[in-house]
């Protein structure tokens, strides 16, 4: 199997790189773990956008959550079914689920890392959809990032604003929280947000910013 095509031009990563890029991702697929310990013993996710099923994998080792993993590239979703399908279902899909989907197959939480930057639509769009399912939703988005640093994004520099309009927030229980590559782990969004520097957009800056988030729908609420 051609690992370049999986690759995609460096778009895409398999997960066993040891660069700062990769050790990025797998940080943020691990706080994705912490979360489904901490509140969703026992549920079944969809990694959507699972690319190559390394983060797929991490969440069905580390979680007792049944994994389904979904991506729109067919070499993405081969690598995955070849390398990680005892770690998780794989599927290629051609477009992001609608809310009647994730309740027939009786999803609890949503997945979405490093995703929604890349559809057309606005990503409160597609949250909002899946919220109608009453599942959970956690993903991650950049934060600080200029225009045209990667030409695979629609969006860049998203806020919160962007991803759940504050009216939409009633029955939710919402975490925000930012995180900086090359750091370990990430840190509530209001921390972040004291570092001016961090977001200055220049062109060349070091920073490459996620903003991290989790919705949880409170008992009862939906």
């Amino acid at each position: 199997m051609d690992r370049q095509k999986v690759l995609n031009e460096g778009e895409r990563i398999i997960g066993d790189e040891d660069d700062w890029n990769a050790s990025m991702h797998r940080a943020q697929y691990a706080w994705v773990v912490e979360r489904i310990n901490r509140k969703h013993d026992g549920a079944k996710v969809l990694d959507f956008g699972c690319g190559s099923g390394y983060g797929t994998q991490m969440l069905r080792r580390n979680t007792t959550a049944f994994v389904h993993g979904t991506d729109c590239d067919v070499s993405a979703i081969e690598w995955a079914r070849k390398y990680h399908e005892r770690h998780g279902v794989f599927a290629r899909v051609d477009r992001p689920p609608i809310a009647q989907e994730l309740a027939d197959h009786f999803i609890d939480i949503v997945v979405c890392l490093g995703v929604l930057e890349h559809l057309p639509l606005r990503p409160w769009h597609y949250i909002l959809e899946w919220l109608k399912a009453g599942v959970s939703i956690i993903g991650s988005v950049p934060l600080a990032e200029p225009p045209g640093r990667n030409p695979y994004h629609y969006h860049h520099s998203l806020q919160p604003g962007d991803i759940l309009p504050q009216e939409e927030a009633a029955g939710l229980d919402v975490e925000w929280f930012g995180f900086v590559a090359r750091e370990e782990a990430p840190r509530p969004l209001a921390e972040l947000l004291q570092l001016p520097e961090l977001f200055e957009g220049k062109e060349n800056a070091p920073y490459v910013v996620s903003l991290l988030f989790c919705f949880t729908p409170k008992k009862g609420a939906r």
